[in-house]
């Protein structure tokens, strides 16, 4: 964050005033003084530099609100920092990479702060950027809450939604599919290859089918 440096003005004004009498103080005559109006003085206006608080982290399609998909990582790692405090895991690979999420010899860093997993790749295909800076290209939540902290999308769809609600906050958008790749029960919101996709932990057709996992970004392609 940026540091505020505050400048102060202080101003000091003395008067003073004396008066000489004889030793025989009844003999003096009193002396009224004229009354002085001093000028009124204005001080110059002094505008301090505003700070803007991160916005809050929040889960859409084209990143984390206050980081987009293809923010270089120092920067997008920096925001989220800010934002949430020390990450709970920091760790860097080079790797070959499956289609869809990179190539050979591909950096991948990946930073989490509880549920949420932001993941960032120097890969030169990829749609958000292809200068081969490592830049932000996918945020995943999953697994149990264990510190309290609770992501979620504008629409308020979290881990633990019920598929009731989620239905109810996207509407027509949202398909829900089973996935031969990870064999279960997907969500989707958009059209898009990039958009949300989710898993639910039952079948659509359960009463109390609940999602367990919400990403967006780059994804393997099976």
């Amino acid at each position: 964050m940026s540091q505020i440096r505050t400048a102060a003005i202080f101003c000091v004004a003395l008067a003073a005033a004396a008066g000489c009498g004889g030793d025989d103080a009844s003999t003096s005559p009193a002396t009224t003084l004229p009354a002085t109006t001093l000028p009124a003085t204005t001080l110059p206006a002094t505008t301090l530099p505003v700070t803007t608080l991160p916005a809050t982290v929040a889960l859409r399609a084209d990143g984390l609100g206050l980081a987009l998909f293809g923010a270089p990582a120092d920067g997008a790692v920096r925001a989220l920092r800010d934002a949430l405090g020390q990450p709970d895991a920091d760790s860097t690979v080079v790797a070959d990479m499956p289609d869809g999420l990179g190539g050979p010899r591909t950096t991948l860093r990946s930073v989490r702060w509880g549920q949420l997993t932001v993941s960032f790749v120097d890969w030169t295909g990829s749609p958000y950027r292809s200068d081969g800076t490592l830049h932000l290209v996918r945020w995943l939540v999953s697994g149990a809450n264990s510190g309290g902290r609770v992501f979620s999308t504008p629409e308020g769809i979290h881990i633990g939604t019920l598929l009731t609600d989620i239905r109810q906050a996207y509407g027509s958008s949202l398909v829900v599919e089973n996935d031969d790749c990870v064999g279960a029960w997907q969500i989707r919101v958009g059209a898009s290859s990039l958009g949300l996709v989710g898993r639910l932990d039952s079948s659509p057709d359960s009463a109390n089918a609940r999602l367990v996992y919400l990403a967006a970004g780059l994804r393997s392609s099976c």
